[in-house]
């Protein structure tokens, strides 16, 4: 059986040569504690780097969307783009905040969440905006009505960090292969 060594790193941490990149490393990890995985990836671009944080620091503040909610999210775009990392790291939270089994398991065989679900408007609004481009007008509606104005802006907002920390994790080349994926054990 052939093995395979490790990809050589792609995004090396910034060094203190490294200017700008340098400092946002230190910002970043300075407010969180540590560097979250992902943002390896974009510390190249150090403005950028921080904008993502601080969107991510926002959004996750924010009580707009209920937790369960937002980390379902997370779920169902790690299972859209194979991120396999980012399905484990939400896995845990995911059911502390409520997330029941069935709709966990619905979100890992790519199928629509229950009606009865009172996550399934929200997911359906996911699901259009990922694999359509665009929401149709009853499922806005129905966030709308539930979530308010707030949730219906905030919504494609967390949706695209969500998908932006999948790919920054996809594109460091370090996650499982697609036949490893958690989302189909």
């Amino acid at each position: 059986m052939p093995t395979s060594s490790p990809p050589p790193e792609r995004y090396p941490l910034p060094q203190a040569t490294d200017g700008a990149s340098f400092a946002a490393l230190q910002a970043i990890t300075g407010a969180r504690g540590k560097l979250p995985r992902p943002y390896g990836a974009a510390l190249g671009a150090p403005d950028g780097a921080l904008a993502l944080d601080a969107l991510s620091r926002s959004l996750w503040r924010s009580k707009t969307l209920p937790t369960d909610l937002r980390e379902a999210i997370y779920l169902l775009v790690a299972r859209q783009s194979a991120c396999a990392h980012q399905w484990r790291n939400h896995l845990g939270p995911a059911r502390t905040a409520g997330v029941s089994e069935a709709d966990l398991q619905a979100i890992a065989r790519g199928r629509p969440l229950p009606a009865s679900s009172r996550l399934a408007d929200g997911l359906e609004f996911v699901r259009q905006l990922c694999e359509e481009g665009r929401v149709s007008d009853g499922i806005w509606a129905a966030v709308r009505q539930r979530h308010g104005a707030a949730g219906v802006a905030e919504l494609p907002l967390f949706v695209s960090l969500a998908q932006a920390i999948a790919w920054l994790i996809n594109v460091q080349h370090t996650d499982a292969q697609p036949d490893e994926a958690p989302w189909t054990a």
